[in-house]
């Protein structure tokens, strides 16, 4: 086990509390959380729980916590690609759907089952967060795309990112997941492929074909 001071500086609690949740977000992202006890988070940890409980009240607090992150640390990424001036318009979204795609990769069924059914009233604030930072992401895209000459000219984004967003949030949820074969990745990928090849131009379309859809 690892001892820890009780006199830590903000920055030693910043970085023990960083740890937890980088941990935790791959053996709840596999695992789900109902069935992982916090010895065995502790155990995997290197450090006891009393160390855990400083840093989060609860193990409710602790997944709430490791899910938010997740979310922000996507956010993150796709914000410094949409920031990049140097990327042409078409790479740009090959980009943002890459980073989608892989984060996605890494959520397995058990968590979305877990979070509706330990956590029914987190899942809902965390699905409300999705549909708005889908909005704000990919309307910015598609708009932008439609500027630039990727995007169809006859497309009406906001409908489109409408179809888009409730397809998302209507098959990834733990219902519809526990019935198929298919992944969150999966799923996505096939929603962007059934989706997105409609609305690009025709030179566009061969660039995402051999860039993001093959």
């Amino acid at each position: 086990m690892f001892h820890y001071s009780e006199n830590m500086p903000d920055n030693t609690n910043n970085s023990i509390r960083n740890r937890i949740i980088l941990k935790c977000t791959d053996i709840f992202a596999s695992r789900g959380f109902g069935k992982i006890s916090m010895d065995e988070v502790a155990q995997s940890l290197g450090m006891s729980k009393k160390t855990i409980y400083k840093h989060f009240s609860s193990k409710e607090e602790l997944v709430k916590s490791v899910i938010l992150n997740f979310q922000d640390t996507t956010l993150s990424r796709i914000k410094s690609v949409l920031q990049d001036n140097t990327l042409d318009q078409h790479i740009r979204l090959v980009k943002v759907l890459e980073i989608t795609g892989q984060q996605l990769s890494q959520i397995q069924k058990p968590i979305l089952e877990d979070l509706k059914k330990y956590l029914p009233e987190f899942w809902k604030e965390i699905e409300e967060r999705r549909r708005l930072i889908l909005k704000q992401v990919y309307g910015k895209l598609l708009l932008d795309g439609k500027k630039s000459g990727i995007i169809r000219r006859d497309i009406d984004v906001d409908f489109f990112i409408l179809m888009y967003i409730s397809l998302v949030t209507s098959i990834v949820n733990p219902d519809v997941m526990s019935k198929i074969s298919y992944n969150p990745a999966q799923v996505f990928h096939a929603i962007v492929k059934t989706l997105f090849t409609g609305i690009l131009t025709d030179e566009a379309r061969g660039k995402y074909e051999n860039n993001y859809f093959s």
